[in-house]
């Protein structure tokens, strides 16, 4: 399994997970367990897209960056808005819980899901696409 290290994510994007997680009981492993749960759900989003994954001695080069850009990405929308596979749903500015689906199409960033395409590590759908206008809000093509 492809993974990166606590320098390839401060190289990649100036952040200092050291510094920037919060303290928990093992604070010695906190970066590390982190950037596990960060990598087990690139891999999961992978595995969704019902392609096997390559071993790791029979991916490219660039697949390999690839993952591992993607791996980063999705840390840095993590730190930023949390983790939302285990978000209730519960919006605290309108005071109700926010629609199941809404989350859902939330909790991978794109971003991570366009590296992948890229290196062809996700299978490209032929089902319902969202494009995103600028005269509509989003609609289906």
């Amino acid at each position: 399994m492809i993974t990166i290290t606590q320098e390839e994510f401060l190289k990649f994007s100036g952040i200092n997970l050291a510094s920037e997680l919060l303290s928990l009981d093992d604070d010695s492993n906190k970066a590390g367990r982190t950037i596990k749960l960060w990598t087990n759900r690139v891999y999961d989003a992978m595995r969704a897209s019902t392609r096997s994954i390559p071993k790791d001695e029979q991916l490219s080069d660039f697949q390999i960056e690839s993952i591992k850009d993607a791996i980063c990405e999705y840390g840095m929308y993590y730190l930023k808005n949390g983790d939302l596979y285990r978000q209730s749903g519960f919006d605290e500015d309108k005071g109700k819980l926010a629609d199941a689906t809404d989350i859902e199409r939330i909790r991978f960033p794109a971003i991570c899901v366009d590296y992948l395409r890229r290196a062809g590590l996700i299978k490209r759908g032929i089902g319902r696409s969202v494009v995103f206008s600028q005269t509509l809000d989003n609609y289906y093509r």
